[in-house]
């Protein structure tokens, strides 16, 4: 949970032009994802052979923005007391519950067998039912205790965590949600339409009811199936936002938890008003979010616990392209020397961090680095543009790691990370039974599977994911903005006319699109892009893709 002292503030006035990075209220308007074209396929009749229905939504972000993810060797004048950048305090802040899950509420009973509730109407015996029961107050989490500089102080001087999630990355990501919504949810309440195709969740239907996606039971008659049905329905009405509507995985860091929790927000809000209403004041709704012990979680680089990580980097940077790129050129010659001499010292590996953390949230560029976007006077030493030409110094050769030899180290640090995406995916395949895949993707299918699937992690996580995909997909030259998205989306396709003549384009009958930040890219995809659905594909072409190294 989030609280803020106040949304009301005006960012992005500082700079005349930002860049693609800050994620900006324009740029992130550029991103939205739009409706597939039904194309026709070229035949006598001009007839459309199919139709598509939406199956399932799988959507991997990356956090809104935030403050530095640590103290970093900046410029010589980051850390001064004088500058702006030395101090970085934080509005947003962590609301924490207290302990409410069932096995906590198991020891209230009383001894009747009942829970113990303040809630006199509350008498509830199903542990999933007590989910969010007992939470009758909140805890506001403030990092405001170490306040003795500079011995006794947090890492960034002030109230703030190393790799907060701040408020303009709180308005991003609630604009994600927001935007998501108006993208796969129908509402009539909503003023906007949306193609039958492109329905995720009907709230017109029953905003309260789950999909028929979440089967019940795969056995007996369906008499049974019926009743079996209607007795959860008046037990528990599944909304989108519960499993197995949704799938929600983050790692633990604040960041990406709280960014999750505002997408969410913006997708459902005005559910979980309504049904904070109807539980009473002292139960609340709640969202299950599947995580890791930090340290051990794959959801971004993890080299400690897949060592050969460490290897495939070194490959990459002893490789004669990188050195020749990244060590003796002579542009590395020249960023090294401007660094140097201007700035105080060598901070290649961690200017980007610096210098976006402070343009993106509206603070003090040293004078030569305040150029982006204008059009300065040459310097005879180092040429002009070193705002851009210092942060692709720092961002490209960590692209080059990924890209290298085919991807190899994208495809390892991933695999775990496709099986969990693909578990999801898989199942609403019939034909998946053909596909090769490994025992650790088989034995990990999620039954039921959800309709939405939520990963909320880092850029390298977006980064490795497209470039695990192949080189089309992944060209390295740009760098993943704050909350950034990539989404996979699921169709069932339902042909309309026999394809005697003209093979089906999806002989498994699903077909998959995959979007990153509004542009679809299922088209660069090996075997995909062919003229007659340039933005759908077969499923099948996406597991052969990754299915070497899911595991």
């Amino acid at each position: 949970m989030m609280a803020a002292d106040s949304l009301n503030f005006d960012p992005y006035t500082k700079y005349e032009t930002y860049p693609e990075y800050c994620s900006t209220p324009s740029q992130m308007e550029r991103r939205t994802i739009k409706p597939i074209h039904q194309n026709t396929l070229h035949s006598e009749q001009q007839q459309q052979p199919y139709e598509t229905k939406l199956l399932q939504v799988t959507a991997i972000i990356r956090h809104g923005a935030r403050t530095p993810s640590k103290a970093h060797k900046c410029w010589d004048d980051f850390w001064k007391s004088s500058s702006d950048t030395s101090i970085w305090n934080c509005e947003l802040t962590t609301l924490v519950a207290s302990p409410a899950q069932p096995a906590v509420l198991n020891f209230e009973k009383n001894e009747n067998g009942s829970v113990t509730s303040t809630n006199s109407n509350s008498s509830v015996h199903n542990d999933e039912q007590l989910d969010g029961e007992g939470t009758i107050f909140l805890f506001d989490k403030r990092y405001d205790a170490l306040d003795d500089a500079p011995q006794l102080r947090n890492e960034l001087n002030g109230t703030c965590q190393v790799g907060q999630l701040l408020l303009r990355g709180y308005v991003q990501e609630l604009h994600n949600g927001n935007m998501l919504r108006k993208t796969y949810i129908r509402d009539t309440k909503d003023n906007y339409t949306i193609d039958d195709s492109m329905v995720l969740f009907d709230l017109d239907e029953d905003p309260g009811i789950s999909s028929e996606n979440s089967s019940i039971e795969s056995g007996g008659s369906s008499q049974h199936r019926r009743t079996t049905k209607n007795n959860e329905r008046k037990l528990k009405k599944l909304r989108p936002y519960e499993e197995p509507n949704l799938y929600y995985r983050a790692d633990d860091d604040q960041r990406t938890l709280m960014s999750g929790q505002v997408l969410l927000r913006g997708l459902f809000e005005d559910l979980l008003h309504e049904h904070s209403k109807e539980l009473g004041s002292h139960v609340d709704p709640t969202v299950i979010i599947h995580t890791a012990d930090r340290n051990r979680d794959i959801l971004s680089r993890n080299s400690d616990i897949c060592p050969l990580l460490n290897d495939l980097e070194d490959d990459a940077k002893n490789s004669k392209d990188y050195l020749n790129q990244f060590v003796n050129s002579e542009e590395s010659r020249i960023l090294n020397e401007l660094m140097e001499n201007e700035l105080g010292g060598n901070f290649q590996t961690s200017a980007l961090d610096c210098m976006m953390s402070t343009i993106c949230t509206d603070r003090q560029l040293p004078l030569i680095l305040d150029d982006y976007g204008k059009n300065l006077e040459t310097n005879e030493l180092y040429g002009s543009d070193f705002f851009d030409r210092i942060q692709k110094y720092s961002y490209l050769p960590k692209n080059y790691v990924l890209r290298y030899n085919q991807s190899a180290y994208s495809k390892l640090a991933t695999g775990p990370l496709w099986v969990d995406i693909l578990s999801n995916i898989l199942p609403l395949v019939p034909a998946s039974e053909g596909f090769t895949i490994s025992n650790d993707l088989k034995e990990n299918l999620r039954y039921p599977p959800p309709k939405l699937a939520l990963f909320s992690a880092h850029d390298s996580t977006l980064h490795m994911l497209l470039s695990s995909l192949g080189e089309k997909i992944f060209g390295g030259e740009d760098w993943a903005p704050f909350a950034s998205y990539l989404v996979i989306e699921l169709h069932d396709i339902i042909e309309q006319i026999a394809m005697s003549e003209v093979q089906s384009p999806f002989p498994s009958g699903k077909a998959f699109r995959l979007v990153y930040n509004g542009e679809v890219l299922t088209s660069k995809i090996d075997g995909c892009g062919i003229e007659s659905s340039p933005e759908l594909c077969d499923i099948s072409f996406l597991v052969d893709t990754v299915s070497s190294f899911a595991v």
